[in-house]
C-alpha cells in the first residue's frame, strides 16, 4: 500500500471514530433526559395531569369497583403505600395529599417510585 492511501484511511478511520464518540455522548444525554422525564412522574397523579387531585382519587375508586381498568404505569402511581395492592387506603392517602393532611414526612415517602 502506498504512504497517501494509508493516511487517508487513517483519516477516515479517526472521522468514524470522531463520530461514534459524538454518538454515543448524544446518547448518553439523551438517556439522562429520559431517566430525568421518569423521576419526575409524581406518585398519586393517576391521571398524569401533573397534580394529586379528587380525580386521581375517583379514578382509583373506580378501579377498584371494576369500571375502570388502569395502565401498569398507573397502577405503579396508585400504590400509594407500595405494598403492592390498590385498595381504600391508597385512595385515602391519595386524597390526603389533595387536601393538604397528609404529613410531609409520608408524602416524601409515598412519592418514591
Amino acid at each position: 500500500m502506498d504512504e497517501g492511501r494509508e493516511l487517508l484511511i487513517l483519516k477516515s478511520s479517526r472521522r468514524v471514530f470522531l463520530t461514534c464518540i459524538i454518538f454515543l455522548f448524544s446518547f448518553s444525554l439523551l438517556l439522562d433526559e429520559v431517566h430525568s422525564a421518569e423521576l419526575a412522574v409524581l406518585k398519586g397523579d393517576v391521571d398524569g395531569n401533573g397534580a394529586v387531585t379528587a380525580n386521581d382519587a375517583l379514578m382509583v375508586t373506580k378501579y377498584l369497583k371494576g369500571k375502570i381498568t388502569l395502565t401498569p404505569e398507573q397502577i405503579i402511581l396508585a400504590d400509594m403505600n407500595n405494598d403492592g395492592i390498590i385498595d381504600n387506603a391508597d385512595v385515602v392517602s391519595i386524597l390526603s395529599i389533595h387536601v393538604g393532611t397528609q404529613t410531609e414526612k409520608k408524602r416524601q415517602k409515598c412519592q418514591r417510585i
